[in-house]
């Protein structure tokens, strides 16, 4: 007699090996089945909340980008000191250090969020092709097993006497 552990399955009284092992597969397929909805389920939420961070950071990003573009360049900075005199020409050149500042700190908050993002999708899909190998597997788990009855095991289920007649004292 063959048994899965894994799945709980036995083979059937005169089932043949290959057709235990296709109903394994099939058990195996449904389980895999279940078992990738809840990685799904798992993930969503966290996929979820990285697109709204990656989001967030992006357009934290073009706005510090338009900030950045906005302000007078190197260039135009010593030009506005000219012009306008040295303590203009400083606070547009701290403003623009300040708008450069924060553009580099949103790229890095969207790039590592985008990174987590990937490294989620990569975990995830990691998941998925484990459970992707577990119907192609489940012929492995069949364990052969003998069965010896136990004293306990065997059930009396009908008891006979049979009588037979012969005739004495022909011969």
């Amino acid at each position: 007699m063959a048994v899965h552990r894994e799945l709980g399955l036995a083979q059937a009284e005169g089932e043949p090996l290959e057709a235990f092992a296709a109903r394994c597969r099939a058990a195996a397929a449904r389980l895999a089945a279940a078992e990738r909805q809840q990685v799904i389920g798992r993930f969503a939420p966290r996929i979820a909340r990285l697109g709204e961070r990656i989001a967030a950071a992006k357009a934290r990003y073009d706005q510090a980008e338009a900030e950045v573009a906005a302000l007078p360049g190197a260039v135009g900075a010593a030009l506005l000191g000219l012009v306008a005199g040295r303590e203009t020409a400083r606070r547009a050149g701290t403003q623009r250090d300040r708008a450069t500042a924060k553009l580099e700190r949103a790229r890095a908050e969207w790039t590592e969020a985008d990174a987590a993002l990937r490294d989620l999708h990569a975990a995830q899909a990691a998941e998925l092709s484990a459970l992707e190998q577990l119907p192609h597997r489940a012929a492995e788990g069949i364990e052969t097993k003998r069965l010896v009855p136990r004293k306990n095991d065997v059930e009396v289920a009908f008891v006979a006497l049979a009588w037979a007649a012969t005739l004495a004292g022909t011969a």
